[in-house]
């Protein structure tokens, strides 16, 4: 019997596609982001029974957007108590996160997230030059930068006992200080950074040829995992570097973006329509059906099997030679499909291939650096580099 990808999943839940930035790098198209619908508890509820019919066991609602927050506590408590509510009716296990710009964290806000049980991300992209040069107030200029309200949501979210991790998206790799963004890494204090490339184009955020943006980005990424791999004092849990090195010492390649497949990553967007991942979820070609639609269920039993699959297999059968396959499994689907089509890659990786070149020094790096670890290594040294104390 086939095992079911459907045991656990992630849905990225969007309360509403409005948001107070305006980030040059955002993949909601900014036509979306000015849709003013909101998600109904209804339709909340739908989804999990959806997801009962494909004996899920265990869901964890990812509250997203636009900026989540904008629905207000109250709106988000219906919203959540729809969830928990059927959830408990099915036996089915359920967590909540939400992931925000942090701007209007207040103690309010934080006490609700502490009393609910939520771990809570903020994105905050680097050092202020850095961050703001593409992270923006959507009504221009304020009289708080973008990266001090963002700092001071932490501070916010710590002092309430909440779990807290960053987003740190990447753009212009070039433009980035390197010794400069891992201090600014090591400062942050908090449970795991998020470290995200901004590795695809759309329509209306695009590089006139992709092969460009590729591979700065991975001597980028190969600098910092080095500055990482070499401090022993105050290591930040930056997840991207945990999973190779756990990858490296045998460990089990979880994240859904180095898998190979992510059938059980699915996003709700505010009218109801569900699709595959929350980065498709700006075209409708890739709408697998709405929660109101009686073949849901049965959509998302092709998805293994469906065209998305076919093309999966396709781009990873380019990489099936590549020394490092098991690293990255080809990579996420749509960081492939975004690639093939703005830049002269095509559906194949070449030689050159970002995460190939990258991946070829860290291994040359670890030869040469660290001897071959026993197992339980990795755990130790993450209880080294648990977050500092931030009381006061």
């Amino acid at each position: 019997m086939s095992e079911n990808v459907f045991q656990t999943v992630v849905v990225v839940v969007r309360p509403t596609l409005l948001c107070n930035y305006s980030c040059d790098y955002c993949y909601i198209s900014p036509k979306n982001r000015q849709q003013h619908g909101w998600l109904e508890p209804g339709s909340v509820g739908r989804l999990i029974r959806v997801l009962s019919g494909l004996e899920c066991q265990k869901v964890t609602l990812s509250w997203q957007g636009g900026e989540p927050t904008l629905a207000g506590r109250e709106r988000l408590k219906q919203l959540i108590d729809a969830a928990e509510s059927e959830a408990g009716r099915v036996s089915m296990l359920l967590q909540n996160c939400l992931h925000t710009n942090g701007t209007l964290i207040d103690s309010d806000w934080a006490s609700f997230f502490a009393e609910r049980g939520f771990s809570v991300g903020v994105s905050i992209d680097a050092y202020q030059e850095a961050n703001d040069r593409h992270r923006r107030w959507a009504s221009g200029l304020h009289h708080v930068s973008p990266h001090t309200r963002a700092m001071i949501s932490l501070d916010i979210l710590r002092k309430e006992g909440v779990s807290v991790e960053v987003t740190s998206t990447l753009v212009d790799p070039d433009c980035l200080d390197v010794d400069r963004l891992y201090e600014f890494y090591r400062s942050l204090c908090v449970e795991r950074i998020n470290v995200e490339p901004k590795l695809t184009w759309t329509p209306w955020n695009r590089s006139p040829d992709g092969s460009q943006w590729l591979m700065p980005y991975a001597r980028l990424l190969l600098q910092l995992f080095n500055r990482w791999k070499c401090d022993d004092e105050n290591r930040p849990r930056i997840q991207y570097f945990e999973l190779i090195d756990d990858i490296l010492l045998g460990g089990e390649n979880e994240a859904c973006h180095m898998s190979g497949a992510c059938w059980n990553h699915i996003m709700l967007q505010p009218n109801g329509d569900v699709f595959p991942c929350d980065q498709f979820g700006d075209d409708p070609n890739y709408v697998i059906a709405n929660v109101d639609d009686d073949q849901l269920v049965s959509r998302l039993r092709e998805l293994p099997a469906g065209p998305l699959a076919t093309i999966s297999e396709k781009f990873k059968g380019a990489c099936l030679g590549c020394l490092w396959y098991s690293l990255c499994r080809g990579g996420c689907l749509y960081q492939r499909l975004s690639e093939s089509s703005s830049s002269a890659q095509g559906g194949g990786y070449p030689s050159q291939c970002w995460r190939s070149y990258m991946f070829s020094e860290i291994v040359l790096g670890l030869g040469r650096a660290w001897p071959r670890r026993e197992d339980g290594v990795g755990a130790k040294r993450r209880e080294r580099a648990a977050p500092c104390n931030t009381e006061d």
